[in-house]
Parts: structure tokens; C-alpha cells; sequence
């Protein structure tokens, strides 16, 4: 279920040129390819990752290569598993030790113990790697906006920039959609999510050369104040918000059409925050719903070698969450969307 996946459609099409602050005007804009080039940056890499989220947690384990011992396994309609005589003395040990208040093995506890050890151990290595992502994104969107020969350049060169950063990442994400089972092939899946984050990262980076610095700030600032306070709320909560994962999936098409209607036909103000509000909050329910997936807290999860998968559905969230944030807020500031 953990597939999910933001590009250029946020691209201002209203800033007054002004050079020295780096902005474009209307008339500059408005012949540009970037603002319909967005899809690439944040709904297609959803798209590709929403397919894949059922793909991976639903086939992959079903694919796994099953342990065949060396030496000959009996099956045991009391224990109700197949015990090998090498291993049979110790399983019976195992159950000669009995709790019977409990009406558990007295290793129950100890087996509890060590499963939830090694999921903290991988949610660690799942933040980790987003951490990482995260901080590229956040490098290279900075040097786009903060550098004002760069920022120039990508204004210039930003309908090919997105385009080609776009495809780039889609190719990766298609990749992994036709073998699933990569992700879990090191150093191979490391190679494929660097990549993926770089495409992304410089889409994103280009998206923001498009807006007010200030601006930026803000949503960099409100998508931390949010993707913390879900995090806080998933890992307190014990609601499955996985159930939710069929309705979001329909709604997320809904919203989806709705996004197309936003780039290429209807400018409306109202109907642009219309459209950011529901995109944000469908990022904000699959956050929530990828941190339950991560966490184990419903019926299904990711598994422990889908750590490269975990991250890169969140990050995608993430990132997806963040460019709706800076579009609603420039369109709330008036600084686009004013047709």
C-alpha cells in the first residue's frame, strides 16, 4: 500500500518584473510551459507511487524466497508449525517455561521486546534517509533562490529545467513500478532514491525561483509546523488510519482532475484555493497514513526492507504538501491567481 510520491504547476504566472528582486511578470509568464509542467513535480509522482503502495505491500511479500532447511521438518499438530529435530528440544524448552496466568510462553514478552526494537531500528532509518532527502531539497532550493545568477539562469531556463528534472524522476518511479523488488536490492535502491531526489529537488527549486522569498519561508515554515504536529499525532493516536487508504486513493483521482481543470483551463481565484486546500489536505491524510504504515500501529504495514519505499512515499508527501502550502499562500497574498 506504500506507494505514493511535485513540480513546476506552482510556478507564478502574476509577479511584477522587477530585477532586482528576481520576479517574473504576467506578460513573461504567461506563454511559459512551466505553470502546465507542474503535474510532472507533484501529481504524477503521486499517481506512480499510489499504484505502487498496493503493489509492494501486497505482492512483495508473497515473493519472497521461503527458508528451506537443510535437513528433513516434521510438522507438529500441537504447535501447529513444522519444528526440524535440530530445533525441537529448544522449542519444547521454550513451552516447558509457561506462564499460565498469562496464558503465554514466559519468552512472549522477550519476543515482543525485540520485534519492537527492530521496528523502532527501522522507523530511525526511514526518518533518516528522509532527513537526508529533505536536506538536499532544501540546499538546492536555496541555492535556486538565494543565488541571484542562478536564479536568473532558472527563470531563463526553467520550462526545460522542469521538464527534464520531471521526466527524470518519473522515469525512476516507473522503474520501480515494473520491479518492485528493486527497492530492496542494495546499493541498487539507494542509487534509484538519490537520483529520484535530485530530479525532484531541482524541480522544486525551480518552482520556487517563480515566488517571493518570503513566501517560501512561510511555507517552508507551515509544512514543518504540520508535518510535525501529524507525526506527534500518529505515533499517539490508536486509530488505523490505513483503513482510510481505499477512500483516500479514490478522492486523491477526484482531486486529481480537479488539478488538471486548475492548470490548464479554469484560473479562477476561488476555484485555485479550492483546489490547493483538497491537494493539501489529501498530502495531509497520506502523511498520516504512511506514518501508520511505517509505525505498524494498523492491520498493514511496511516491511522492514521496505525502508527505501517508506521514504520516498513520505518525502513525496511531504514535498507535495509543501508546494500546495506556497501556492495557496501566494495566491492569499495576492502575489498570484489574480485573473
Amino acid at each position: 500500500m506504500s506507494l505514493s510520491h511535485p513540480t513546476s504547476r506552482h510556478c507564478s504566472t502574476s509577479f511584477l518584473f522587477a530585477e532586482k528582486k528576481g520576479v517574473f511578470s504576467r506578460r513573461d509568464t504567461a506563454d511559459s510551459l512551466a505553470p502546465k509542467l507542474a503535474v510532472f513535480v507533484s501529481v504524477f509522482p503521486s499517481l506512480f507511487l499510489l499504484f505502487l503502495r498496493y503493489r509492494t505491500i501486497s505482492f512483495l511479500p508473497l515473493l519472497r524466497p521461503r527458508f528451506s532447511p537443510p535437513f528433513p521438518c516434521s510438522f507438529s499438530p500441537v504447535l501447529s508449525f513444522s519444528v526440524c529435530p535440530v530445533v525441537l528440544p529448544r522449542v519444547l524448552k521454550m513451552y516447558a517455561s509457561y506462564d499460565v496466568e498469562a496464558g503465554l510462553p514466559a519468552s512472549y514478552e522477550m519476543n515482543e521486546k525485540v520485534a519492537r526494537e527492530i521496528r523502532f531500528a527501522f522507523v530511525r532509518k526511514v526518518y533518516g534517509i528522509i532527513s537526508f532527502q529533505l536536506a538536499v531539497t532544501f540546499a538546492v532550493s536555496v541555492l535556486f533562490t538565494a543565488h541571484h545568477a542562478t536564479r536568473q539562469w532558472v527563470q531563463t531556463n526553467g520550462d526545460s529545467l522542469l521538464l527534464l528534472g520531471g521526466l527524470s524522476g518519473i522515469a525512476v518511479l516507473l522503474a520501480m513500478t515494473c520491479n518492485p523488488g528493486i527497492t530492496r536490492r542494495y546499493p541498487h535502491n539507494y542509487f534509484l532514491l538519490f537520483f529520484f531526489t535530485l530530479c525532484e529537488s531541482v524541480c522544486v527549486g525551480a518552482v520556487c525561483t517563480f515566488y517571493d522569498p518570503a513566501v517560501v519561508l512561510q511555507a517552508l515554515l507551515a509544512t514543518t509546523v504540520i508535518v510535525a504536529g501529524l507525526t506527534l499525532f500518529a505515533f499517539q493516536t490508536d486509530y488505523d488510519f490505513t483503513s482510510w487508504l481505499g477512500a483516500a486513493s479514490f478522492f486523491f483521482w477526484g482531486v486529481f482532475a480537479l488539478g488538471l481543470l486548475r492548470v490548464l483551463f479554469w484560473r479562477a481565484v476561488w476555484f485555485q484555493i479550492v483546489a490547493c486546500v483538497l491537494f493539501a489536505g489529501v498530502y495531509g491524510v497520506y502523511i498520516l497514513i504512511d506514518m501508520h504504515l511505517l509505525i505498524k500501529r494498523g492491520r498493514i504495514s511496511f516491511d522492514e526492507d521496505d525502508y527505501i519505499f517508506a521514504a520516498l512515499c513520505l518525502y513525496v508527501d511531504i514535498v507535495g504538501l509543501f508546494l500546495e502550502l506556497l501556492r495557496l499562500l501566494a495566491i492569499l497574498g495576492g502575489s498570484e491567481g489574480r485573473d
